[in-house]
């Protein structure tokens, strides 16, 4: 999965539903520059939510979803993510199909 940001702004990209939870980053937990891209290769399966650490307050947030391969054709997992959340002044989601996330 590849999340990018946008607009001049720097973020994190961590694990977990926000700072106060128990998980909070025991995933990932990478900043992302303004107008730079990190990557993070996901192993299993399943619903996966993170959140921006900076503008958490704003509601910054999104979820990645990863399928299981299947066995047909060489069809390998797909991470979809529904990008960040929240933000103002164009800092809010950028999409996140295909295996891209933005912020």
């Amino acid at each position: 999965m590849t999340w990018t940001a946008t607009g001049g702004i720097a973020h994190t990209v961590t694990s977990g539903t926000g700072s106060a939870a128990a998980d909070a980053g025991k995933l990932f937990d990478m900043p992302l520059p303004a107008n730079g891209s990190v990557k993070f290769t996901f192993q299993t399966p399943g619903t996966y939510p993170y959140f921006c650490r900076i503008h958490e307050a704003m509601n910054m947030r999104g979820t990645v979803t990863v399928v299981a391969a299947t066995t047909d054709a060489g069809v390998t997992p797909d991470a979809r993510g529904t990008g960040g959340t929240g933000g103002t002044s164009g800092t809010g989601g950028t999409g996140g199909s295909g295996g891209y996330g933005g912020y």
